[in-house]
């Protein structure tokens, strides 16, 4: 049927069919259902990845930008109803990890507007070199959720049945720390490893008048088993 997407619309929307249908309604309950389980879940969730953005999401303050790493990053906050006060951004389908932390110095450059860079650490290490350049950027902020590896390769499909070249070829091991990429770029260096922790250094790294980094460290081991059994819990 030749015609273009604004004919199309403008018909749809002139359109005088009713249909009778229960989709709606049914959506509804549905989402409602969805929507309990998800916050009685998170109640019940060992400290983690997951754990980290349910904290983060709620204590992200008004009107920043939020740079999303990939490929994580993306994943996890999508499983949330998203802030309007928040505006999200992501190079997601556009170059992988490459670039993540350039994204977000170029819009806090641009923008003027307070950025929230959030980010594995596989992207951030990556990306490192973002920092050098000669200009000051006050209003990013950093959080480098440090799960010592390419943690979505025990998420998705594939990787994880490899044996060894899941460690050797996917997910690169390590046990580095952004602490001294924060001090050679004199940005101010917050560590947390447990929920208490998580909720003083955000507090610390949203107060901050300066560029700061906040990297939070969980477990390689753990992740992928929280987040299926959240998929699981859903579906039961």
């Amino acid at each position: 049927i030749p015609v273009t997407g604004d004919q199309f619309l403008e018909k749809l929307a002139n359109s005088n069919a009713k249909i009778d249908s229960e989709y709606h309604s049914t959506w509804t309950q549905q989402e409602e259902v969805i929507e309990r389980k998800h916050h009685s879940i998170m109640k019940e969730l060992p400290f983690s990845d997951f754990k980290v953005f349910n904290q983060l999401l709620k204590q992200i303050p008004e009107d920043y930008l939020v740079q999303m790493g990939n490929s994580s990053v993306v994943r996890y906050i999508q499983l949330f109803n998203p802030r309007p006060d928040l505006k999200y951004f992501g190079n997601r389908g556009t170059s992988g990890i490459d670039g993540c932390t350039s994204t977000a110095v170029g819009a806090t450059l641009i923008s003027q507007k307070p950025t929230l860079l959030v980010t594995g650490d596989i992207a951030f290490f990556y990306d490192s070199n973002a920092f050098w350049h000669q200009y000051r950027t006050p209003m990013l902020k950093t959080i480098v959720i440090n799960n010592g590896g390419g943690g979505i390769f025990r998420i998705i499909g594939g990787p994880k049945t490899t044996g060894h070249a899941l460690d050797d070829c996917f997910e690169t091991p390590h046990h580095r720390t952004a602490k001294h990429i924060a001090e050679d770029y004199q940005l101010q260096y917050i560590s947390a490893a447990n929920e208490e922790e998580l909720s003083t250094g955000l507090q610390t790294l949203f107060g901050s008048r300066e560029g700061a980094i906040l990297e939070v460290f969980t477990s390689r081991e753990l992740n992928d088993k929280v987040l299926k059994d959240y998929f699981e819990k859903l579906k039961s």
